[in-house]
């Protein structure tokens, strides 16, 4: 349970990270900033490709975030690879898919593990809470 914390905590970092980039990208680029006026984008075929080069561009800059650190930071079972080598590549590929995805899903899923964890943890407090509170019924006269 302590690596899947670990993980999505860093993976709600990475996230933000991504977020923050691309809203100082976004502020270089009218184009990337607003939605086309919707009675000259009528079918929303310039959002379209507005939202989608966004999401990729997030997923860009997640994919270099993860690299420069290094993908066994956020995944400590992945192998340590040369600078360059394919696992590094397509981890940190994989990385920023996930993380363009958004803090707060990452945020969301920690919530939920950490609400998971708290249960667990009260779960297994019941049993010595009900050996120690049992009561004594007298019997016969």
């Amino acid at each position: 349970m302590d690596n899947l914390t670990a993980f999505l905590t860093s993976m709600v970092a990475l996230s933000i990270g991504v977020e923050r980039v691309v809203e100082i990208l976004k502020g270089f680029s009218k184009w990337l900033r607003e939605d086309p006026d919707p009675r000259l984008d009528r079918e929303g075929e310039t959002a379209g490709r507005r939202r989608a080069a966004l999401q990729l561009l997030a997923m860009l800059f997640g994919a270099l975030i993860a690299y420069v650190i290094g993908p066994k930071h956020f995944i400590g079972s992945l192998p340590d690879g040369a600078l360059v080598s394919f696992t590094r590549i397509a981890s940190s590929l994989l990385l920023g898919f996930m993380a363009s995805g958004g803090s707060a899903l990452w945020n969301h899923a920690l919530d939920i593990v950490g609400a998971i964890k708290s249960v667990k943890e009260r779960v297994a407090e019941v049993p010595s809470a009900m050996k120690q509170s049992r009561v004594e019924v007298p019997v016969g006269p």
